[in-house]
């Protein structure tokens, strides 16, 4: 996690998770200081090894087979030659790297919510 300042309560701090790039709200008692040499991105590697997860650095194209989105996701870490095509997911939808994305081919947001439909019906 990664502090990003005060809250709206006091002792109360917006942090960010380095992996997800999610916001949560966390009481000061449960914030410890972490001091290291380590950049930004070298903690978010870190974390993402930590969890056994991959960081998104960039969704540069999309493509649909059938009706299902597709990503071309370049990860952090990795050569561009290693970018995947990934399904759209509700956790990619939550990337800032999506929201980049979409301001450069703002027509592609039109057709989310109708993504976002298909996956929560196939979630129930």
């Amino acid at each position: 996690m990664w502090c990003i300042g005060p809250d709206k309560s006091p002792n109360v701090y917006r942090v960010r998770n380095l992996t997800s790039g999610k916001t949560h709200s966390i009481h000061a008692d449960r914030l410890r200081v972490f001091e290291t040499s380590l950049t930004l991105d070298q903690l978010k590697q870190v974390a993402a090894e930590r969890d056994d997860e991959y960081v998104v650095e960039e969704i540069n194209e999309h493509k649909f087979e059938g009706r299902k989105l597709l990503l071309h996701v370049i990860w952090e870490g990795y050569l561009p030659e290693e970018a995947t095509w990934e399904p759209f997911t509700l956790e990619l939808d939550k990337l800032e790297a999506l929201d980049r994305y979409l301001e450069k081919v703002p027509h592609l947001a039109k057709k989310l919510p109708a993504q976002r439909k298909m996956l929560r019906f196939k979630a129930n």
